[in-house]
Protein backbone atom coordinates (compact mmCIF):
# COMPACT_ATOMS: atom_id res chain seq x y z
CA UNK A 1 0.00 0.00 0.00
CA UNK A 2 1.28 3.46 -0.88
CA UNK A 3 1.99 5.85 1.98
CA UNK A 4 -0.70 8.27 0.82
CA UNK A 5 -3.18 5.38 0.78
CA UNK A 6 -2.26 4.52 4.37
CA UNK A 7 -2.95 8.07 5.43
CA UNK A 8 -6.25 8.32 3.56
CA UNK A 9 -7.31 4.98 5.04
CA UNK A 10 -6.94 6.46 8.54
CA UNK A 11 -9.06 9.46 7.56
CA UNK A 12 -11.65 7.42 5.64
CA UNK A 13 -14.12 7.40 8.57
CA UNK A 14 -14.78 11.13 8.06
CA UNK A 15 -13.97 12.14 11.63
CA UNK A 16 -11.42 14.62 12.92
CA UNK A 17 -7.96 13.19 13.68
CA UNK A 18 -4.90 14.77 15.25
CA UNK A 19 -1.63 14.56 13.34
CA UNK A 20 -0.20 12.46 16.20
CA UNK A 21 -3.04 9.97 15.78
CA UNK A 22 -2.46 9.79 12.02
CA UNK A 23 1.27 9.21 12.56
CA UNK A 24 0.56 6.44 15.07
CA UNK A 25 -2.07 4.67 12.96
CA UNK A 26 -0.13 4.96 9.69
CA UNK A 27 3.21 3.95 11.13
CA UNK A 28 4.85 6.73 9.11
CA UNK A 29 7.26 9.38 10.36
CA UNK A 30 5.98 12.80 11.35
CA UNK A 31 7.85 14.55 8.51
CA UNK A 32 6.39 12.10 5.99
CA UNK A 33 2.84 12.59 7.30
CA UNK A 34 3.26 16.37 7.26
CA UNK A 35 4.53 16.26 3.68
CA UNK A 36 1.61 14.12 2.49
CA UNK A 37 -0.84 16.29 4.45
CA UNK A 38 0.48 19.44 2.79
CA UNK A 39 -0.26 17.90 -0.61
CA UNK A 40 -3.72 16.69 0.43
CA UNK A 41 -4.61 20.06 1.95
CA UNK A 42 -3.33 22.02 -1.06
CA UNK A 43 -5.59 20.04 -3.40
CA UNK A 44 -8.52 20.12 -0.95
CA UNK A 45 -8.62 16.37 -0.34
CA UNK A 46 -8.28 17.03 3.40
CA UNK A 47 -9.75 19.75 5.64
CA UNK A 48 -8.05 21.34 8.66
CA UNK A 49 -10.05 22.46 11.69
CA UNK A 50 -10.11 26.08 12.89
CA UNK A 51 -7.14 25.80 15.26
CA UNK A 52 -5.11 23.73 12.77
CA UNK A 53 -4.68 20.80 15.13
CA UNK A 54 -6.92 18.24 13.46
CA UNK A 55 -7.61 17.03 9.96
CA UNK A 56 -10.33 15.07 8.24
CA UNK A 57 -11.01 13.80 4.77
CA UNK A 58 -12.92 16.20 2.53
CA UNK A 59 -16.53 15.15 1.99
CA UNK A 60 -16.05 15.08 -1.80
CA UNK A 61 -13.13 12.62 -1.54
CA UNK A 62 -14.98 10.51 1.03
CA UNK A 63 -18.02 10.28 -1.25
CA UNK A 64 -15.80 9.31 -4.18
CA UNK A 65 -14.09 6.58 -2.15
CA UNK A 66 -17.42 5.21 -0.92
CA UNK A 67 -18.84 5.11 -4.46
CA UNK A 68 -15.78 3.39 -5.90
CA UNK A 69 -15.28 0.84 -3.11
CA UNK A 70 -15.14 -2.72 -4.34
Amino acid sequence: MLEIDQLIDVLRDGGWHSIAEVVEKCGLSLPKVKSIMEFLIEYEFVEVNVDGRKVKIASSLREFLLKTEI
